[in-house]
């Protein structure tokens, strides 16, 4: 499951959410609320930063799983 924060304007709050595994953050810390031209420019003239997932990969988590003895439910 991927995790989302919305509204993040400190990097307090980032830091927090980042410690509690959240993937994906938005708010006044990366940007102001922008109009459509603007946000289109700003997505053309600046290159996407990816950062890593927080997540473990698949084989991971079986692993982990497996090691455990914990059964992985698909919902």
């Amino acid at each position: 499951m991927t995790i989302i924060a919305e509204g993040v304007e400190t990097v307090e709050q980032q830091e927090f959410l980042r410690a509690h595994a959240c993937d994906e953050m938005q708010g006044y810390l990366f940007s102001k609320p922008l109009p459509p031209r603007e946000l289109a420019e700003l997505l053309r003239s600046t290159p996407m930063p990816s950062s890593p997932s927080l997540q473990p990969a698949d084989e991971e988590m079986e692993q982990s799983d497996l090691r455990s003895g914990r059964k992985r439910a698909v919902v």
